[in-house]
């Protein structure tokens, strides 16, 4: 299944992907500064490189037909997109400050249910006092509340605010199917075989083996492509070459059938 898969079903499919893995490999590999005073540059770096391990994953659990795990790759790649385009589009070293400081705010809850050494709970509470001003509003009654959240909207409004909004509804909410175990995820698993309609259960269904490549390689390209604007490695122009080509092959796959 998995050579059949890579060498002739899909086989113009994984090289056109391959290639953006290759590709990506060459532009992290050179090194960058980030500043150390700034968020932003810190916060794209990171989730440049948690980008990066999700798209090899994806293609991974594609080439052994694991479409469904690998539907759930996907959509953490796609929230990962949407939110990186969130915090580029507007007050970004605001925004930035607040992703990076929501983990102190994670772990500080975390210690009411996970006791940690007493010294990594200092500095627990030591970070957590430096953020948590980032985040801190006032209720009507005069309390003093922290957000569920680090950007206190969600998906759907950050997805519509930077112009993905068919991405969400074409993808996000689909695959989000497949995260939450709904029957709906089980779909492209189950074939009819043998007399009276007996079920089996298709472990190498690949019928969304091509959208969810696609959805993976526009993500990633769209990941490098901020990843680039603020280290600056490749050359803008030069870099839109290499990777519009690629992104308009999977889009004029839409409609061909697997």
């Amino acid at each position: 299944m998995s050579r059949w898969l890579r060498k002739s079903a899909y086989k113009e499919e994984f090289g056109v992907a391959e290639r953006l893995r290759s590709r990506a490999e060459q532009y992290m590999s050179t090194l960058v500064k980030a500043d150390a005073e700034l968020a932003y540059p810190r916060a794209v770096y990171l989730m440049t490189g948690k980008a990066y391990k999700s798209y090899c994953s994806a293609l991974f659990l594609a080439r052994y037909g694991f479409t469904e795990d690998m539907g759930v790759v996907v959509r953490s790649l796609l929230n990962l997109d949407i939110v990186l385009k969130w915090i580029s589009s507007a007050d970004r070293e605001a925004r930035a400050k607040r992703y990076l400081g929501w983990f102190w705010v994670e772990m500080h809850r975390l210690l009411t249910v996970l006791p940690a050494p007493p010294d990594m709970e200092v500095a627990i509470q030591r970070q957590y006092s430096k953020v948590k001003r980032l985040f801190e509003f006032q209720s009507s009654k005069g309390r003093t509340l922290m957000p569920r959240e680090w950007h206190n909207t969600n998906i759907k409004e950050m997805a519509d605010q930077v112009g993905m909004t068919g991405y969400y509804d074409e993808y996000y909410k689909t695959l989000s199917a497949t995260e939450h175990s709904s029957a709906l995820s089980y779909f492209g698993m189950l074939a009819e075989s043998g007399p009276g309609g007996t079920t089996v259960i298709g472990l190498g269904d690949h019928r969304f083996l091509r959208p969810y490549l696609e959805c993976a390689f526009v993500c990633f390209s769209e990941v490098i492509y901020v990843w680039n604007e603020v280290f600056g490695v490749m050359d803008s122009a030069v870099l839109d070459g290499e990777l519009s080509a690629d992104v308009e092959f999977f889009r004029a796959k839409r409609n061909v059938r697997p």
